[in-house]
């Protein structure tokens, strides 16, 4: 009886394997896997939320990585508009850029994210709560007040999440579902 009890149950382990591997080889990736075979975040051990078609959970929040083709700020957030969403901000942006930095091959691009320069306030904000982004999160050097670098994007060369461009530069970037 024992034997027969590990038997299914090494069974169902290679299942859960083969399923893994055919998410993976279709490009669907970690995200998906957790989704089918997880009910919480193995790295936080938060629930997760299901997300709408096409955004993809991380722990409670949903996003949608937009990759190609590159846009400037406006047009994202129009993008991500068009999705149901606005661009992101999340609440916990080195978790987010983890995800980045884990599941992309290509970290050289830059990710808009929904925060700019509130001009009367004279600092970055996120667009839809108006809370301002900590300033321990910057690279060391930013945000720099330089004119015309007015929105935030998360920079995946340095050990913290935010940087500032010009909104005109195109870029990937980063919607949330709300």
């Amino acid at each position: 009886m024992v034997a027969m009890k590990v038997l299914v149950c090494l069974l169902a382990l290679r299942l859960v394997m083969a399923a893994t591997n055919v998410i993976h080889e279709a490009g669907l990736g970690p995200a998906v896997t957790n989704q089918m075979f997880c009910s919480r975040d193995e790295n936080s051990h938060e629930e997760t939320r299901r997300c709408p078609f096409p955004f993809q959970a991380l722990g409670k929040e949903c996003y949608y990585f937009g990759k190609n083709p590159l846009k400037n700020w406006q047009e994202a957030r129009s993008h991500c508009l068009g999705l149901g969403g606005d661009l992101a901000t999340p609440s916990h942006p080195y978790k987010l850029y983890s995800y980045i930095l884990d599941n992309f091959a290509s970290p050289a691009h830059e990710w808009w994210v929904g925060a700019s320069l509130n001009h009367q306030r004279s600092g970055f904000e996120y667009i839809t709560t108006n809370e301002p982004l900590r300033s321990g999160d910057w690279h060391p050097t930013l945000p720099q007040a330089r004119p015309g670098q007015d929105c935030a994007y998360i920079h995946p060369h340095n050990q913290r999440p935010w940087a500032n461009f010009p909104c005109t530069n195109v870029e990937r970037f980063i919607c949330q579902y709300p």
